[in-house]
């Protein structure tokens, strides 16, 4: 939280800018692409084609071991799922999660996909899910702290009454996949942690990616054998979106985003 994430140069801006608008094509596709009998290995090996089609990188592939283009996380896998054998039914509900980055610059996006038919109850999970994310970036602009983008998701998720994940955050990103500073989601409840956050100004120039976790039940996540998978304990269902965001003089703008 001591660390002042650098402001980006104009030339990083427009790189961003580029990469963001081929970061959202390519999840724009995938959200086509995905059908009831797919596995989520399939998913991610047509990221992989989307991928080189576009000629960038995914940042996700090999991160610390991650053996996946992607993360896709089913129904109460809330975040980090690992691709592989499990089956896509209909009325299931993934999260796609993709960084990717070319030239140096990375990007950060995630979005939801029904498969096939949902329940009005998962229905609305998502438009909580979106509704939590778009408040903290709508909470952005120059001199905002990082308090009033928790102060704003938290507001949300409440008027949801849903609750919100407090294990992962945002994060600043650019030259790399993360950078200083965490944009939590959630409003501490120890007084010194959210000083920090209060303090914490946003400057023109900066990027950072607002990616709120919506559970439907217990807040408590439990990392899964496979290292990543992170799972609500109650296996109840949980949606997440992610966005990329520019700190402008005028306010934000979202990178990852179809013109």
């Amino acid at each position: 939280m001591n660390m002042i994430q650098p402001r980006k140069t104009p030339e990083e801006i427009n790189n961003m800018r580029t990469l963001g608008k081929i970061h959202a094509q390519i999840l724009h596709m995938l959200q086509q692409d995905i059908v009831p009998g797919m596995t989520t290995q399939d998913v991610d090996d047509l990221c992989g084609q989307y991928l080189r089609k576009h000629k960038v990188l995914s940042s996700c592939l090999g991160y610390h071991g991650f053996t996946g283009n992607l993360c896709t996380s089913v129904n109460e896998v809330a975040c980090h799922g690992v691709p592989g054998p499990r089956i896509l039914n209909a009325g299931d509900i993934v999260n796609i999660d993709l960084a990717i980055n070319q030239n140096g610059i990375h990007t950060d996006a995630s979005l939801m996909v029904p498969v096939g038919s949902i329940t009005p109850a998962n229905t609305r999970l998502l438009r909580g899910a979106h509704a939590c994310m778009m408040a903290g970036i709508e909470a952005i602009g120059p001199y905002a702290s990082l308090l009033d983008i928790a102060l704003a998701i938290e507001h949300t998720a409440g008027a949801f009454n849903f609750i919100l994940d407090e294990m992962f955050c945002g994060h600043g990103i650019g030259s790399s996949m993360h950078q200083a500073p965490d944009v939590h989601n959630t409003v501490p409840t120890c007084p010194h942690v959210r000083k920090k956050l209060q303090d914490y100004k946003l400057l023109p120039g900066m990027t950072i990616t607002v990616e709120p976790i919506v559970m439907s039940g217990a807040k408590d996540l439990v990392i899964l054998e496979d290292g990543w998978s992170a799972a609500s304990v109650d296996e109840k269902w949980s949606a997440q979106y992610e966005h990329t965001i520019l700190v402008t003089p005028q306010g934000r703008e979202i990178l990852t985003i179809l013109s």
